[in-house]
């Protein structure tokens, strides 16, 4: 068996999408592809790669983002130019796929693709990892089997099943949202699938800024100025949509929703409060979810709230559209200890420095606390 690790680009981008396409229908998946690596490689600088370890027809494969780490204060303030870096997968779900022919044991080839992961990660300096696995793959269950890893439980997340009939999927929705869907059109609220144009874009920034702002959202929710028209870029206009909910003629609900193979995604909104006691967003997300339905999609991720308690209003407003429900499970863990002891040592005494204390705060990894 052999381990290597790809580009997203050229050569290496067209083997990886070919390896994609060599999965078996229910494991492929848009966050899987080169395309939304490069994402993330235009929009914060991280290397998009895939660790690949098999013989050809037999192979696992994990995609993750290098992330350099010494922009981070901590480093740039102490003048470390000792180039440090860390893993993680692009925003969303990771974590390994695999594909086996007759005969080979997925256990081996996962417990090989670890032990040749966790060597290179080593060999490069990289500090730590963390994953999020695909709830609705269940890719999870590999690591698990293998005894490599233990994946940890993080939260539901909500999902709708498009294999059922239009009649079907509207009695799974929750009696209060289906008052609020025909409240929305009775109001007059209309919606939308709109051209992925520049002025649509500044809308959907407008509103989802305005959104972050409004429920203080934690700086991981908030992605940069150009980071919705990044999606389009990479991906194109065959898997990224923009659905408008309007109120006459303003626009009261902003969508960016993200496509391939079997799954649609909810992937961001925005929205303006004025507009709120009519209950544009029940509509659009119901809207949608008949859109992907038409479009062959067998499912709609909706995703879960911002937290993991079950009363949180995200997620109790996505519960109310589906009783369909997955795990999330994600894992952190040291590479490359003495990178990682370095760090930690380096954050807490700029900590001291600028703190007068070190933190308090047992996020993982530390030096990113």
């Amino acid at each position: 068996m052999r381990f290597e690790v790809l580009s997203a680009d050229g050569s290496d981008g067209a083997r990886w999408s070919a390896l994609v396409q060599g999965l078996a229908p229910e494991q492929r998946d848009i966050h899987f592809i080169p395309e939304y690596g490069q994402i993330y490689g235009k929009t914060y600088g991280f290397e998009p790669l895939l660790a690949l370890y098999g013989d050809g027809s037999s192979f696992v494969m994990q995609p993750f983002v290098k992330r350099p780490l010494n922009k981070l204060p901590f480093l740039k303030e102490q003048g470390v130019s000792q180039p440090y870096y860390d893993i993680a997968n692009p925003y969303g779900y990771g974590g390994v796929v695999c594909h086996t022919e007759s005969g080979i044991s997925t256990d081996d080839l996962c417990r090989g693709f670890n032990e040749s992961f966790t060597s290179y990660c080593v060999d490069e300096g990289i500090a730590s990892e963390f994953t999020s696995m695909h709830p609705l793959l269940g890719n999870h269950k590999l690591l698990l089997d293998a005894g490599e890893i233990i994946p940890v439980k993080q939260k539901e997340v909500v999902f709708m099943d498009l294999r059922l009939n239009e009649a079907d999927l509207w009695k799974g929705i929750h009696k209060r949202r289906v008052r609020c869907i025909k409240k929305a059109i009775k109001n007059g609220v209309r919606t939308e699938r709109v051209e992925p144009s520049e002025a649509n874009f500044d809308i959907l920034n407008r509103l989802y800024y305005q959104t972050m702002g409004r429920h203080n959202a934690a700086a991981r929710w908030i992605f940069p100025e150009g980071y919705f028209r990044n999606c389009l870029e990479k991906l194109g206009p065959q898997r990224v949509s923009l659905f408008f909910a309007y109120v006459g003629d303003e626009v009261a609900v902003a969508t960016i929703l993200i496509h391939d193979f079997e799954i649609a995604y909810y992937h961001f909104s925005g929205s303006d409060t004025r507009f709120y006691e009519l209950c544009p967003s029940d509509l659009l997300m119901y809207e949608i979810s008949l859109w992907a339905k038409r479009q062959g999609y067998k499912y709609f991720h909706l995703g879960g709230g911002v937290s993991s308690a079950q009363d949180d209003p995200l997620f109790i407003f996505k519960s109310g559209f589906s009783d369909g429900k997955a795990t999330l499970y994600s894992y952190s863990r040291v590479l490359n200890g003495q990178s990682y002891e370095k760090l930690c040592s380096l954050k807490k005494r700029y900590e001291q420095q600028v703190d007068g204390k070190e933190s308090d705060s047992d996020y993982f990894p530390l030096y990113r606390r």
